[in-house]
């Protein structure tokens, strides 16, 4: 998303300096913020000291240089260069990826509430509900690299972490309730091993259940296109979503527990459907699908299995057309031009020449 927001902006005609670890391959200027990658060392992304000393030590090296030399700095990074802003010339505006945080985490946001912040949905808003939202952006993808088929497909795909938050082994029983063969895509991590070995690859059969792995470029292009439905049976309160999006863009309609944004991405009944958690206590009689939990992810194959083939070309343009219309590059990169406007208290009319941007 960072990468194509900067691209975008380029595009537009902003001179953006994107502000990256070492070795990051990007088509804007860059400035090395750290000397390495996380990943790279092997660090965890979060909740290591490690993790927390050199987020902070990034955002304090990049304040640094961009201070009094950029129009705007749009932060990517939540809490950690918060601290700064008191001392900085230059505003800066800050983009809010996670969806739930810890005390700790929310006493820090919440000492610099008044900073201008963006939210990716509405619904990661109620987590930090006190701060000053400038905006809700939903992340935009490049649609042309999808692959559009209005054809409906045979199977069933998981595509994400296998992680229990995923729920991933949900989808498994959803399948094997509808009698409709799944595909479980992804990554797996060695801190969620016990769950991936005796949660997912227990269930898998190779008749209705088969794993398949990491999926990228091709590959992913053509199980999401060939799909009947994307099962998304999320435990946690979803901050966006991107493979709904990227579901969607290739026509094929996404089956979700009302959780976070899904009922924001997805149009119920529409471009798939939006179910009710068993632990969702009041109904929505609005939606098309009444049932919960589990029956109610079922009930939404079967839905979408009985289609004629006239009504299935619909339902998979529904879904292009949604993406193309509210989740694009071009969407995004205007939308997060308008901000910049509002948060230097600009016209309309006037541009922004210069822009960081801290990932």
């Amino acid at each position: 998303m960072v990468r194509d927001l900067a691209l975008g902006l380029k595009k537009r005609g902003h001179q953006v300096t994107l502000f990256c670890a070492a070795g990051s391959k990007v088509s804007v200027d860059t400035f090395d913020s750290l000397d390495f990658s996380l990943k790279d060392k092997k660090i965890p992304m979060f909740g290591s000291c490690e993790s927390v000393f050199y987020s902070f030590q990034a955002a304090a090296k990049a304040l640094k240089e961009v201070d009094g030399k950029f129009d705007i700095i749009h932060s990517h990074m939540d809490f950690f260069p918060l601290p700064f802003t008191p001392f900085l010339k230059t505003p800066m505006v800050t983009t809010i990826h996670g969806a739930w945080f810890s005390d700790g985490a929310r006493g820090i946001f919440n000492a610099y509430k008044n900073e201008p912040f963006v939210s990716l949905s509405d619904a990661t808003r109620k987590n930090l509900a006190s701060l000053n939202y400038v905006a809700t952006i939903y992340n935009g993808i490049n649609v042309s690299r999808f692959n559009f088929s209005d054809q409906a497909g045979e199977y069933l795909l998981f595509l994400g972490r296998f992680v229990p938050d995923k729920g991933a082994d949900l989808a498994i029983k959803i399948a094997k309730r509808a009698q409709v063969p799944l595909l479980l895509a992804g990554t797996t991590h060695d801190a969620d091993n016990d769950y991936f070995q005796g949660k997912i690859m227990k269930g898998v059969d190779e008749k209705i259940i088969r794993f398949v792995g990491p999926i990228y470029g091709k590959r992913k292009n053509d199980l999401l296109k060939n799909a009947l439905a994307l099962i998304f049976p999320v435990r946690w309160q979803e901050p966006f979503g991107l493979v709904m999006v990227e579901a969607m863009a290739c026509g094929i309609p996404v089956i979700a527990f009302n959780r976070g944004s899904v009922s924001e991405v997805i149009r119920d009944g529409v471009t798939g459907y939006v179910i009710q958690n068993k632990e969702q206590k009041t109904k929505n009689k609005k939606q098309k699908i009444q049932k919960r939990g589990v029956e109610g992810m079922v009930e939404g194959v079967r839905e979408i299995e009985k289609l004629s083939n006239l009504e299935m070309k619909k339902l998979r343009k529904n879904c292009r057309q949604h993406i193309e219309k509210n989740f694009t590059i071009e969407k995004m990169v205007e939308s997060y031009e308008k901000v910049y406007q509002k948060v230097l208290r600009l016209e309309p009319e006037k541009s922004i020449e210069k822009s960081a941007i801290v990932p």
